[in-house]
């Protein structure tokens, strides 16, 4: 948690000894019921091919998974 995420620095809070984070989001309390995701290629590019692309979207799923 203490490395940096990108090229912009985090902000700390007052002049603490720790370099503490500070939240970026707001949590609403509400829940997604949803438990199922699908999705859809519109567009494949010949270069890559449908069989490589959807291949390397489950990987990606897969890893975020």
């Amino acid at each position: 948690m203490k490395k940096p995420r990108c090229g912009v620095p985090d902000q700390t809070r007052g002049s603490s000894k720790f370099n503490i984070r500070r939240k970026r989001y707001a949590l609403t309390g509400q829940k997604w019921q949803h438990k199922h995701i699908t999705y859809s290629i519109k567009n494949v590019t010949p270069k890559v091919g449908d069989p490589e692309t959807r291949r390397a979207i489950r990987r990606a799923f897969d890893v975020w998974q």
